[in-house]
């Protein structure tokens, strides 16, 4: 309306009003293929969407776009590696599509083929100048700056894409997720509810509730999310998040069995790669506090060697000292994580210097905190307890990113080692007392837990 006040042409209005649905294919097969596949990824069924969209290539291989929404589906899948082939063979065949497409095969090209996240969120801000009235740019650009830790950012271009399609579930995911990243949880709470009042539904919006409901330790709302999880299919999205808490809790006898009871229920639909997450999570989680287990990591890359996992594998390799196997691991991922088996290698100077190259994305929503927990470690290495202390109180003053999960008890203890080390004998007291409340009902075997019992009494 405003464009046609200002004297637009109606030809102008209507060529930046068309949503992006309006694909480039010469064939109605693909097309209705296509069109099935965007049922279920709208939905947030991602993984149900993925055979939609590979029928659609099929039927048209050149269908750019159908390359590049499967490219997402993988992606948000957790299946990195296919991903990234598949937005590559979008972009080679870029040329076949429409200005608007390109946009969106650009901008997954950088997020998922090559990491650029920067370049990606480049390509939306031109993306969304050019086409005001795209929901897609607005809610991608959420993703992609919460992918950088820039909460503020995700926040608007979320609420922006919520005001052009309030029915969609992934901007409410986004503006929850903004606002955690901001350490606003009642607001958080707040847009989940909207959904809900707008008849919106989606298996990550469960996954969001669950994980406030931790943070805020409502046992009311975390039994709502266990109701729903017990009777769907994606219920492990909430069953890994009751692994986790039991880790933070050190207990890790009952995190096996709720990690193993969630990848039980993503094998029934053939979730490899989720579950190879949850269980790496697990292993790498476990490893830091002292509890190795060799065979798991194994099973982890027999189940799916995505990214992801591999990663967090590699970590727990270097945590239980198995450096050769890390690094092997760490060189299948084109060293983008060396970082981890330099710290385990008693090298805490190098690892702090390595540590330092990711530091602007520290609270990047998909980091989990590990580069400040690691960089934390490196400086207790060191001795140097006052950089360490700020480290760990990064991931302590952020409640609603890491409040309820290990890397947070795990931080209180760094932090009462650091206090210790500064000097500042009280302080130290403190985080050793609230740590005992957070592991008064942990599994009296595991090491860490062990030993930081005994520094506790030392103090007293």
């Amino acid at each position: 309306k405003i464009r046609r006040e200002l004297g637009e042409s109606l030809k102008s209005v209507e060529r930046f009003d068309a949503p992006i649905e309006q694909v480039t294919t010469s064939s109605l097969e693909a097309l209705h293929l296509f069109s099935l596949g965007n049922q279920q990824f709208f939905a947030g069924k991602f993984r149900e969407a993925i055979p939609f969209y590979q029928r659609a290539t099929d039927a048209d291989r050149n269908f750019a776009m159908a390359y590049a929404r499967l490219a997402t589906a993988y992606y948000n899948s957790l299946e990195n590696d296919l991903a990234a082939e598949a937005s590559a063979k979008a972009y080679q065949l870029s040329s076949h599509a429409t200005e608007r497409e390109r946009f969106y095969i650009e901008q997954n090209y950088f997020q998922h083929a090559t990491g650029e996240m920067e370049k990606a969120a480049q390509v939306l801000e031109v993306w969304q100048q050019t086409y005001p009235r795209d929901y897609s740019p607005r809610n991608n650009l959420a993703v992609v700056q919460s992918v950088l830790g820039n909460y503020e950012r995700s926040l608007e271009k979320a609420r922006e894409a919520l005001s052009i399609d309030p029915k969609r579930p992934f901007a409410y995911i986004m503006s929850s997720i903004a606002l955690r990243g901001l350490n606003r949880g009642a607001e958080a709470k707040a847009i989940l509810e909207r959904a809900s009042a707008n008849h919106v539904d989606a298996p990550h919006l469960h996954q969001q509730r669950f994980r406030l409901a931790v943070m805020d330790d409502d046992l009311i709302a975390m039994q709502q999310q266990h109701d729903w999880a017990a009777t769907n299919p994606m219920g492990d999205m909430v069953v890994y998040y009751d692994g986790d808490l039991a880790l933070s809790h050190g207990q890790l006898r009952k995190a096996s069995s709720e990690i193993r009871k969630a990848v039980d229920i993503g094998l029934r639909r053939d979730d490899k790669e989720g579950s190879a997450l949850g269980l790496s999570e697990y292993y790498f989680w476990s490893a830091a506090m002292g509890r190795c287990q060799a065979s798991m990591s194994r099973e982890i890359l027999g189940l799916a060697s995505t990214t992801e996992s591999a990663w967090r594998t590699a970590l727990g390799l270097a945590f239980c000292r198995e450096s050769s196997q890390a690094l092997a691991l760490a060189d299948e991922l084109a060293r983008k994580h060396p970082k981890d088996t330099i710290l385990e290698r008693r090298n805490p100077g190098g690892a702090v210097e390595i540590l330092r190259t990711p530091e602007r994305y520290d609270l990047a929503f998909d980091s989990n905190g590990v580069p400040i927990y690691l960089r934390g470690l490196a400086y207790l290495g060191q001795q140097r307890g006052r950089e360490a202390l700020a480290e760990f109180e990064k991931i302590l003053s952020h409640k609603y990113l890491y409040r309820g999960e290990p890397e947070f008890t795990l931080s209180i203890l760094g932090a009462a080692r650091a206090s210790a080390l500064t000097g500042d004998i009280e302080r130290s007291r403190r985080y050793y007392a609230d740590l005992m409340q957070w592991w008064q009902d942990a599994d009296s075997n595991v090491p860490i837990v062990q030993q930081a019992k005994k520094e506790f009494l030392a103090l007293r």
